[in-house]
């Protein structure tokens, strides 16, 4: 389960800008017990989909698909031929 936008909101309310892009704490450190669950689980669900692909591009169009998620696709994609 991917994090809400409610809860994001939380964490940024928590945790603001000190500076230009710069927070004094990262997200993390803010959640619940809960919360650390649901981060290792998505780190865990990302994992395995990148083992499943060879390029950052096709792990992007994978994960987006899986957890329908908006993927900004490229008009030619590269493909390398073997000879």
């Amino acid at each position: 389960m991917r994090f809400t936008k409610e809860g994001l909101l939380k964490l940024q309310g928590l945790n603001p800008y000190v500076h230009m892009f710069a927070r004094s704490f990262k997200h993390f450190q803010f959640l619940s017990d809960e919360g650390k669950v649901m981060l290792d689980q998505f780190i865990e669900e990302a994992t395995e989909c990148m083992k499943e692909c060879t390029t950052w591009y096709e792990f992007r169009l994978k994960y987006g698909v899986k957890y329908h998620l908006n993927v900004q696709m490229r008009l030619f994609e590269e493909v390398d031929s073997v000879n």
